[in-house]
């Protein structure tokens, strides 16, 4: 199948297939953008971040409420500290965060498609992964399974320079972007150390990459593991996330989330190959990536944005045999449609209060009273409330105490509440408390 552009010209097919797919998957991923609410692990980390901006905690001991925050290796919260720092305390900097990363990996595509087959439509491939659901919802949620799918894919990418025999710092390169995601999201960072399963080179090939690889690892990783701090870190984390994640028993959602990740593809590629039926050479593209995923089943925690770094090379199995779309020149006049409801949605949705909308308008209402940075206290059932509690943190720093030596205390009753919205209200601790 080829793309037919009619009397266009190739530079003028090019724009045109770009404008159209991101008029496709923009208005989806500026849903999640524009909206205030967030996912309650973004809340989190964009609330480590700033605080390291402004002074609260250091690098290899992240603060977020109460303590040393240890669920994660700290190279992400360091580097958006940085933009805090520049851009100020807004809600919207892990917002524009996020958004920049998820670019970032859209663009990836074209020179590393380029690389790894020149025949590939990577227009086409960049815009399947980008209309994923996961992948949309994933651009408004600050997750750090964002900015790994970044690294890992760079890192799975240069194993396909055409220039890596002869310039072996590609290895070496792809081998500290390796070290980068583990200090982003720990041990899943190192699932490109197996992209032999995806690399179609020689035995000897593979093994050179591989210890090129490994160089470019300890590079990193020495200098890092001679730091008293980060021992004491990493010893930590290991202890709390890695090995408590291993203990739960929810490894049956793996498969679930599998399905349900690995569903569009197959309904693509059906879709747009001939009489349905799905060519061998992408059941077997499809199976190398999943081989991959298998070291996820060592965590018995799972959730399906787990599969993100994953996704960008199912995209590429999914038309790993070069299939483009026929693309008609009156089809691209729907590009300008498009781009005006993109204008018509960044007007209506901006500054939305769609998800949790009853915590944000409890905190608007409440700032009033509470001035940033108070120290408050939370009732039961209000103290296991993490969504109310990471709200309280992010958007108005205030740090969660117990009902011990507080001035102010949220509570689900209203009785003698100085202030109230929906089920939230504040209360004032009576002087003999104080």
């Amino acid at each position: 199948m080829e793309i037919d552009c009619g009397k266009m010209n190739n530079e003028l097919s090019v724009w045109g297939k770009g404008l159209l797919a991101i008029s496709v998957f923009l208005p989806f991923w500026l849903w999640g953008v524009l909206e205030q609410g967030m996912f309650v692990d973004g809340l989190t980390y964009a609330s480590i971040s700033r605080n390291l901006s402004i002074g609260l905690g250091s690098f290899w001991h992240p603060y977020y409420w109460n303590d040393s925050f240890y669920g994660h290796p700290p190279l992400f919260f360091g580097l958006e500290s940085m933009v805090f720092r520049i851009f100020g305390d807004s809600i919207w900097v892990e917002k524009l965060v996020s958004l920049l990363l998820n670019v970032g990996i859209f663009i990836s595509f074209f020179p590393i498609l380029k690389w790894v087959n020149p025949r590939l439509d990577r227009w086409l491939i960049a815009t399947l992964w980008a209309i994923l659901p996961l992948v949309c919802w994933s651009v408004g949620a600050h997750i750090l399974d964002t900015p790994l799918t970044l690294s890992t894919l760079w890192a799975v990418g240069l194993a396909y320079h055409p220039d890596r025999k002869e310039k072996p710092w590609l290895g070496i390169a792809s081998g500290f972007l390796i070290g980068i995601s583990v200090g982003i999201k720990g041990p899943v960072g190192l699932f490109p150390f197996l992209l032999f399963l995806l690399n179609t080179g020689d035995v000897r090939e593979k093994i050179t990459f591989f210890i090129q690889q490994l160089l470019g690892f300890l590079l990193l990783a020495i200098p890092v593991f001679a730091m008293e701090d980060a021992r004491v870190f990493f010893s930590n984390y290991l202890k709390i996330q890695v090995w408590g994640s291993m203990e739960e028993s929810h490894r049956i959602l793996f498969f679930q989330h599998g399905l349900q990740c690995f569903l569009p593809f197959v309904v693509v590629r059906m879709l747009v190959s001939r009489s349905f039926r799905i060519p061998s050479s992408i059941w077997t593209a499809w199976g190398k990536v999943l081989l991959m995923l298998l070291p996820l089943l060592l965590s018995g925690k799972q959730h399906d944005y787990y599969w993100l770094p994953f996704m960008p090379w199912m995209a590429i199995a999914t038309f790993s045999d070069g299939i483009t779309l026929k693309i008609s020149k009156k089809f691209l006049g729907v590009t300008w449609v498009l781009f005006l409801f993109i204008a018509i949605e960044i007007w209506w949705h901006f500054g939305e209060k769609e998800r949790d909308r009853e915590q944000i308008l409890a905190m608007e209402k409440f700032s009033k009273i509470l001035p940033d940075g108070s120290i408050v206290g939370h009732e039961p059932p209000l103290d296991q409330d993490w969504i109310w509690i990471a709200y309280g943190i992010r958007y108005h720093r205030w740090w969660n105490r117990g009902m011990s030596d507080v001035e102010f205390y949220f509570s689900t009753d209203s009785t003698n509440s100085m202030a109230s919205s929906g089920k939230y209200h504040v209360k004032k601790v009576p002087l003999k408390h104080e």
